[in-house]
């Protein structure tokens, strides 16, 4: 999710140190740490909203195993990030809208809830074999952490797992309450969301591989080292969310051959998701000296993609400049490229990018 500049990991990270600090302030309490418990928590919360729920976990079993007046320190911690971050909450729950479509979308609950919670992987419109096996070794991961945990659990009589239940509430909230709603409700749960659940669920295996006794349990253990290996290395791969969304082309080009006040064009396709304005959206700076000439003033932030404006006459305008750019699709209708040519502009240049995505021309009058 990096490309798209998703705080997913940073949420995971401030979860893993609210965990950290839960544990060394039940050892030794200070100030300072429930400061920074109470800091770890509202970050976490600030980046991902839905990290709530693993961390209301995370409050609710440092309340319930801890005794004395640490448990109310720990829940006090909880409540004040709750409170810090309430005011956030407010005012971004009026972007929900925004993603009102995914109640819309075709909903698996196996490649939901098994296979991207183990690895996000966006398999391409007309898969092949090897596209599918990251989706079969993460099913299979679901299964054999299921089968570990039965097991340890069986064999330990339930014995010495105070921690193993105190990862696990975390991973309850974080989880159960998305699948819940998504089965009962309408469809909330996107792999992505489960990231804050992480350090929690790291927390259990680890629980698992120390109490594992038997050696068929313990070579549980090492198929989930292997599986987690081979999924990392299927993450590695080239990604890209669709074909279609070569960004990076035209802030390329723009970077590379673009000069102070040359112009740029992009075709529009009027599509709600693939619009390639996309491509201004993630590297404005490589447009910052050029103008715009479709949309010369920048739109509201009124929806969670750039769309196109509408389709512009080039003959209708008082200016154009010598030097114009212009972004069009393979595979749709070219808008601007023909009416430049009627207005005199010949193309002296053109870069394209994969064979779904677009090519960058450089006209010129």
């Amino acid at each position: 999710m990096a490309i798209e500049a998703r705080p997913y990991a940073m949420s995971s990270m401030f979860a893993a140190l609210a965990l950290l600090l839960v544990v060394v302030y039940r050892r030794r309490p200070s100030w300072l740490r429930w400061v920074g418990l109470v800091l770890a928590i509202a970050a976490a919360m600030l980046v991902h909203l839905y990290a709530a729920l693993p961390m209301a976990g995370l409050v609710a079993a440092a309340w319930f195993f801890t005794k004395g007046r640490r448990r109310w320190m720990l829940a006090a911690a909880g409540i004040v990030a709750a409170a810090l971050v309430a005011p956030f909450g407010v005012a971004t729950s009026r972007q929900l809208g925004q993603i009102g479509w995914l109640a819309s979308e075709k909903y698996s609950l196996i490649e939901t809830a098994l296979v991207q919670s183990w690895a996000v992987s966006r398999t391409p419109p007309v898969p092949e074999i090897s596209d599918r096996v990251p989706d079969a070794i993460a099913a299979a991961m679901a299964v054999v952490a299921a089968i570990l945990l039965i097991a340890v659990v069986v064999e330990s009589r339930g014995r010495h797992l105070r921690r193993l239940a105190f990862a696990l509430v975390p991973v309850a909230t974080g989880v159960g309450i998305l699948w819940i709603a998504s089965l009962v409700w309408t469809n909330v749960l996107q792999g992505r969301y489960l990231t804050p659940v992480a350090p929690f669920f790291a927390m259990a295996l680890a629980e698992l591989a120390i109490h594992a006794q038997r050696r068929w349990v313990r070579s549980l253990v090492i198929l989930l080292m292997v599986g987690s290996l081979t999924l990392f290395g299927f993450e590695q791969r080239t990604y890209a969310k669709a074909s279609t969304t070569d960004y990076n082309l035209m802030s390329r080009v723009m970077r590379q051959s673009a000069r102070a006040g040359d112009g740029f064009l992009i075709d529009p396709i009027q599509d709600w998701v693939f619009s390639y304005r996309g491509a201004v959206s993630v590297d404005p700076g490589a447009f910052a000296a050029l103008i715009d000439l479709a949309q010369p003033t920048k739109p509201p932030l009124d929806f969670a993609w750039a769309h196109d404006p509408p389709e512009l006459n080039l003959a209708a305008q008082e200016w154009l400049p010598p030097r114009i750019w212009v972004a069009s699709w393979h595979t749709r209708r070219a808008v601007y490229g023909p009416q430049l040519a009627e207005l005199g502009y010949h193309s002296v240049y053109a870069k394209s990018g994969v064979p779904q995505g677009h090519t960058i021309t450089l006209w010129e009058k």
